[in-house]
């Protein structure tokens, strides 16, 4: 089935303007006709299904809610294609009407994006927050802005977030047991995911139970497969190598894994290892050889429970603003052993 990212890529244009040519809305976000045109093009070469509002006959008594995603361009963890497929999958499944409109923000200018938006094109909006503590200056905003908060709390608004107490105590309490005498960590310097806020909250976790973790075996790396590749290049010239690797997210352990295992460092053999990672990495990392450990940030449940959300303050929009959950897992496979 084509996703919107497979018709952005056939297209030659950006997730985003995909979004706006198939909900209709390309005039108000000033897409040139022949772009447009393109777009149309490619989704019908690639049999993908548009469920434009502006196709409904006038007197049609359900139209598609425009639900808008404000997506931080800095974070390339989660696909946005498998967003969308995610969402339009549960609202057809949920008999909802819904199109997808995707909102890129730059970090720090989110205020910006949500005062330029024309909330006449939006139903209500999704916002995706990478970093936990990110500053928002929500008092400037009415409380009636039909917003969901994804990943971050604030009481004026719905919300969902989740939480990495319980499965970080559990990994906190193999590691003390295990008794690691080197313990490494490769955390990310630039491109925050979501993953790397729950990673540094269990660092301070780490400290607080008394495990030892030298600053010295940090190792700040770019946050993709060939970061996770220099860092394993750095942690094999150690004196001393380590007998547990932390990996602040599963790209930086999928770039070193290979690494170790073509200078005869085996993990778990030589070296275990435990990373933390979003529950759309499930599917192929409990196959990945060695399949890994992880602390599992439950990401597409949070979309839905976001979409639930969305809906609900779409029908009610005077209800009581809701705050939801989810817990994180500990995943436990052949990179750390119990």
């Amino acid at each position: 089935m084509a996703t919107m990212k497979d018709v952005a890529a056939r297209a030659g244009v950006s997730v985003s303007t995909v979004s706006f040519v198939l909900n209709g809305i390309s005039k108000q976000h000033k897409v040139a006709d022949t772009t447009a045109k393109r777009v149309l093009r490619a989704a019908k070469e690639l049999g993908y299904h548009i469920n434009n509002p502006l196709e409904l006959s006038p007197d049609s008594s359900v139209r598609p809610k425009v639900i808008g995603i404000f997506f931080p361009q800095e974070n390339n963890a989660i696909d946005l294609g498998i967003i969308t497929e995610n969402i339009y999958q549960y609202t057809t499944l949920q008999n909802l009407a819904c199109n997808i409109m995707i909102i890129p923000y730059q970090l720090e200018q989110l205020n910006v994006v949500i005062k330029n938006i024309d909330w006449k094109t939006v139903d209500a909006a999704i916002i995706v927050i990478s970093q936990l503590k990110e500053s928002l200056k929500l008092d400037e905003f009415s409380d009636e802005l039909p917003l969901v908060f994804y990943n971050y709390s604030d009481p004026r608004y719905n919300s969902v977030s989740c939480s990495s107490t319980e499965a970080s105590k559990l990994l906190c309490d193999i590691i003390h047991t295990k008794e690691y005498k080197d313990i490494a960590v490769i955390r990310s310097e630039s491109s925050p995911r979501i993953c790397d806020s729950y990673f540094t909250q269990f660092l301070e976790l780490c400290e607080q139970s008394g495990i030892p973790v030298s600053t010295k075996n940090y190792i700040s790396v770019e946050n993709s497969f060939y970061g996770g590749a220099i860092a394993a290049r750095k942690l094999l010239n150690f004196s001393s190598r380590p007998s547990l690797i932390l990996s602040a997210n599963t790209v930086l352990a999928q770039g070193a894994i290979p690494v170790f295992a073509r200078n005869k460092f085996f993990i778990p053999y030589n070296t275990e290892l435990a990373s933390f990672g979003l529950d759309q990495d499930l599917s192929y990392l409990q196959n990945h050889i060695p399949s890994l450990t992880m602390v599992v940030i439950p990401s597409m449940e949070m979309f839905k429970i976001a979409t639930d959300l969305a809906f609900e303050l779409i029908d009610n929009p005077e209800k009581k603003p809701v705050h939801r959950i989810c817990q994180c897992k500990l995943i436990i496979n052949e990179s750390l052993s119990i």
